[in-house]
């Protein structure tokens, strides 16, 4: 499922204050209309990149939320150019899903890196790379 291109129909916009849960939607939440198997046990998604209300939003599944006590699974999707890691997932969906009471898959690129570093005059130097999109400095990487 990760990757794949999903319709969602939104049923709990951002903002809606769920009465029998108590808790208030940070994200905007729906339904998964197309592009998954109609016998999946998916009961719904998140939708992230988007900081307004929608009815309707098609994007890629960047993350599956399987959850322990529930049963079922929740997609996290968002807008193709929109990439996340683990922590901002989880920040994000925090106001409805307790911390340890899930198991979250993302969907990454494989990819490897190495610490390259040598020692002068008994001083340790690391090679760092500036990356030019945004001017962060970081470890050699890449794809594998």
């Amino acid at each position: 499922m990760l990757g794949k291109y999903v319709r969602v129909r939104v049923t709990k916009p951002m903002h809606f204050f769920d009465k029998e849960k108590n808790i208030s939607y940070d994200l905007n939440f729906g339904n998964v209309e197309s592009g998954i198997d109609a016998l999946s046990p998916v009961k719904g998604a998140y939708i992230m990149g988007v900081t307004h209300r929608v009815r309707v939003f098609e994007g890629r599944v960047i993350a599956v939320i399987k959850r322990k006590d529930l049963g079922g699974i929740i997609l996290v999707v968002a807008p193709k150019s929109k990439r996340y890691i683990v922590h901002q997932i989880e920040d994000a969906v925090e106001f409805a899903e307790k911390k340890g009471t899930y198991d979250l898959n993302c969907l990454y690129e494989s990819s490897c890196g190495a610490i390259v570093y040598r020692i002068i005059n008994g001083e340790t130097r690391f090679l760092l790379i500036k990356n030019k999109r945004s001017a962060n400095w970081g470890f050699p990487k890449g794809h594998m």
